[in-house]
């Protein structure tokens, strides 16, 4: 009996790899979408797109190309949608940081979400868990904040301090005008800003 040759696995092989990530599956179980990375040793990075897959077989479909390492794919709750995290270069704006971007299950230009400087590690569809209220803490508040993209039903400011001065404003009139998201200035000048920030509920914190 002929012994098998065995091949063993080079470096050039492994290169050529590619890797697939974590699988979303449509909320009718009808579709998957999962994460598929490759590598180039010329350029010496890596490059991940979205592939479709069927659940009923076939073949698959890659639903992304012109992003940098597209991933954490998560189909809406209604299945119209797919969105994912990515690092794009989108009507003359190119991403520094990974955003969020929505894309259609049939394909078509992916459609960014947010700019946030930071950028998105992680998100969450609220409708997963059937959601009927939820209380969002912003991060510094205002109408810069990377939570606007929820459109809520109410907004509460709790205490206005001079914290984040750079983005929301030198002066306590500034960070409130930014949190409310509204001009305030004409009623807010300084020598009556506390007066006005206690009519509306919004007192400073005084600091020792």
């Amino acid at each position: 009996m002929a012994e098998r040759k065995v091949r063993l696995i080079d470096v050039d092989t492994l290169w050529r790899i590619e890797r697939i990530g974590a699988v979303s599956l449509s909320p009718d179980g009808a579709q998957a979408v999962c994460s598929v990375t490759s590598h180039s040793m010329e350029e010496n990075k890596g490059s991940t797109s979205l592939w479709l897959l069927s659940t009923f077989g076939g073949v698959p479909r890659r639903l992304t190309a012109c992003g940098e390492k597209d991933g954490q794919a998560a189909w809406s709750p209604k299945g119209g949608a797919i969105a994912f995290v990515s690092k794009r270069e989108q009507e003359g704006h190119k991403d520094d940081t990974a955003q969020l971007y929505l894309i259609s299950p049939d394909g078509g230009e992916a459609r960014r979400i947010t700019d946030f400087a930071p950028g998105i590690e992680a998100f969450k569809w609220f409708a997963e868990q059937k959601v009927e209220l939820a209380v969002v803490e912003t991060g510094l508040g205002g109408r810069l904040d990377s939570t606007n993209v929820i459109k809520p039903e109410v907004t509460a400011i709790t205490s206005i301090s001079k914290d984040h001065m750079a983005q929301l404003g030198g002066t306590i009139a500034k960070i409130a005008e930014e949190k409310a998201e509204q001009e305030c200035a004409y009623e807010c000048r300084e020598s009556r800003t506390e007066d006005f920030l206690e009519r509306h509920g919004l007192a400073p914190v005084r600091r020792r």
